[in-house]
């Protein structure tokens, strides 16, 4: 599902995202900003505006589908980032869910 959402965005079919530039790029900042420790609001000043644009909409459509803390990992010989997946939602403390009183 991950893979789905970013070749929606990205605009190239799913068996090409591994290799599309702009998910490389960002498979590249995710592992200068770990390899550094950098301060990420500092880091993103780095990051070309467009490549923000797409990635903030790749991740926002990914937490809304429980999907987050990406991280990046190699399988089958190329760099991919791997997510992982929020299950249950428990609401903060002093908030009813849906369904309570």
């Amino acid at each position: 599902m991950p893979e789905t959402i970013i070749a929606q965005v990205l605009r190239v079919p799913l068996k090409e995202i591994y290799e599309d530039a702009d998910y490389q790029a960002f498979v590249r900042h995710i592992l200068s900003v770990r390899k550094m420790s950098a301060n990420w609001d500092e880091y993103r000043n780095k990051i070309d505006q467009a490549l923000l644009e797409k990635w903030g909409e790749i991740l926002k459509r990914l937490r809304r589908q429980g999907f987050i803390f990406g991280y990046v990992k190699p399988v089958n010989g190329l760099a991919r980032i791997v997510w992982a997946q929020r299950v249950g939602y428990a609401p903060p403390v002093g908030q009813v869910s849906c369904g309570q009183t």
